[in-house]
């Protein structure tokens, strides 16, 4: 299964499409922290690096040029160049549309980046020298026109390939920055983070004692209402017994007074009668 690389997300593999694809060499750098703190972030690029060795790109046809160092159009207007300038070579198969290099395969035929106009040519007999002469002149002068056409614009591609250049090297130095930034952040917000793992600890252990000591309370409260518990049922029971003794007090008191009161009646009684007796 074939996907579609995304080259387009990124401008730096947009720009290095082609050395992705095979035409060139890609060397990737991997950097990684010996510091315990980076263990996380060095685990992880080493695993991507471990990943990116299963990648294999398909190698594109190599083309080998010749000692002119020139591309098959630019070859055809060279040797275009040589035989009108008096410096001809043999050319076969010059308007072919397929050019065929020293190795004997084909090669197609690359449109150039623009095209000379051609000499004019004349019979034995046609026009004066004075004038073959001046439409030559005219011819170089077109030719020369074009050339600096053509030079011009390749300027104005350098100047623009240059400024887009540019421009990814400032976005890279922004992403630069940025990402300098982001990781002053993130070590600061991984100073936060230890220190509310610290506090937390130290809550959580406060917390472990509290819950040690509110379970003592718990225990002490059981006792004291359990203590409190038989107090009130011990003071209970003395009231009951005070208050069973005062109403036997009560009651001995009132049979004492019946006893004394009747004791009173019999020696009221025996008073009389002693008195009654001594004066017959």
């Amino acid at each position: 299964n074939i996907k579609m690389v995304p080259y387009r997300e990124s401008k730096i593999t947009l720009l290095f499409k082609n050395f992705f694809e095979g035409s060139g060499k890609v060397k990737m750098v991997v950097c990684v922290n010996p510091r315990s703190e980076d263990f996380d972030e060095t685990l992880h690029v080493m695993k991507f690096a471990e990943l990116t060795q299963d990648v294999q790109v398909q190698r594109g046809q190599e083309v080998q040029f010749d000692d002119n160092v020139l591309q098959p159009g630019r070859r055809k207007q060279n040797l275009l160049y040589k035989r009108v300038s008096g410096q001809a070579e043999p050319l076969s198969d010059i308007t072919n549309n397929n050019t065929r290099n020293t190795f004997g395969f084909n090669l197609p035929a690359v449109p150039p980046a623009f095209s000379m106009p051609p000499f004019p040519t004349w019979t034995t007999g046609d026009g004066s020298s004075e004038d073959k002469i001046q439409a030559v002149l005219a011819a170089l002068h077109e030719r020369q026109q074009i050339k600096k056409d053509a030079l011009s614009d390749f300027e104005k591609r350098k100047q623009r390939m240059r400024a887009a250049l540019i421009q990814m090297e400032k976005e890279n130095d922004e992403l630069l920055y940025k990402t300098t930034q982001g990781s002053d952040e993130m070590n600061v917000l991984r100073e936060e983070n230890e220190h509310m793992r610290v506090h937390h600890s130290k809550l959580e252990k406060d917390f472990l004692k509290l819950k040690r000591e509110n379970d003592k309370l718990k225990k002490q409260n059981a006792l004291y209402l359990c203590e409190r518990k038989q107090v009130l049922e011990e003071k209970k029971l003395t009231e009951e017994k005070i208050k069973k003794e005062i109403e036997r007090r009560e009651n001995i008191k009132k049979t004492f007074k019946v006893v004394v009161g009747r004791e009173k009646e019999k020696r009221k009684k025996y008073g009389l009668r002693l008195c009654v007796d001594t004066t017959a």
